[in-house]
């Protein structure tokens, strides 16, 4: 984001004690963070606490910036997403209220994006998760659902090139790299696929969904082998309920063609 870079750059040019004081070190957290640069954000942070250890500027931020913990974010992006939804449901008037007073406020644009991919009207997901990318462009989740919500539309390769920018904004970030898998799959890529999801695996590798996906990926190659060894990795990490039924089913019918499977 240019801003963010600018206003970067003036912070760093700040003299010492300037510059080292909680609230300036706050900016600057805030600032990395915005740019996608979670290490710098969380030392900016770290020193600001130590400068003003009772100040609550930007601690919100700094409590993301530590939740960054990306084994989980792709569990969370499948088992807690939905109560956030239901908190989005309920936050809309709140950004609507936020937008009338700053059309560029990006966290709102983000926030209805969610709402209507929730509600699965893709084209406002779309336009709203466009709105907010053309404001932060450098966020790779604002990417990842906006790929979701062009994948939804059948934009399949608009949502790859997008999901690929995600990708580069964030190399740690699993939700475009599954994502990414997803979209492979769906345009029957399978050759690419499991090496993406074998990536996948290095940043979250007891998330039960990615060896689901890898295990429909053999099924679909017809690898029953293989396939069965992956449904039963996704079982061993004790997926939610939902997910329990979807990999037993697909392991009932790892021997139905898939023509045939599609038919019932």
């Amino acid at each position: 984001m240019m801003f963010a870079q600018d206003a970067l750059e003036a912070y760093l040019k700040l003299p010492h004690k300037h510059y080292n004081t909680g609230w300036v070190l706050s900016q600057v957290g805030k600032t990395y963070f915005e740019l996608v640069d979670y290490l710098e954000a969380d030392r900016a942070f770290s020193l600001a606490r130590r400068v003003s250890p009772y100040s609550l500027e930007g601690m919100d931020i700094y409590s993301t910036v530590l939740y960054k913990d990306h084994e989980t974010a792709l569990k969370n992006f499948h088992r807690a997403v939905y109560v956030a939804l239901e908190e989005f449901d309920n936050g809309i008037k709140s950004y609507q209220s936020a937008l009338r007073i700053d059309s560029r406020h990006y966290k709102s644009l983000y926030g209805l994006g969610m709402v209507y991919l929730h509600q699965e009207k893709f084209e406002f997901a779309e336009h709203h998760f466009r709105l907010a990318f053309s404001v932060n462009p450098c966020s790779s989740i604002i990417m990842s659902y906006l790929g979701t919500a062009l994948h939804a539309l059948k934009r399949s390769n608009e949502a790859l090139e997008m999901t690929e920018r995600a990708i580069s904004a964030d190399r740690k970030n699993p939700l475009p790299m599954y994502q990414k898998a997803n979209i492979l799959v769906s345009l029957d890529c399978f050759e690419n696929a499991p090496e993406v999801l074998e990536e996948l695996k290095e940043y979250a590798p007891r998330e039960s969904s990615i060896y689901a996906l890898m295990g429909m990926i053999y099924k679909r190659c017809n690898m029953h082998d293989k396939a069965m060894l992956h449904f039963g990795l996704a079982l061993d990490l004790k997926p939610s309920a939902a997910d329990v039924a979807t990999i037993k089913a697909a392991m009932e019918k790892l021997h139905v063609p898939d023509e045939i499977e599609d038919s019932f």
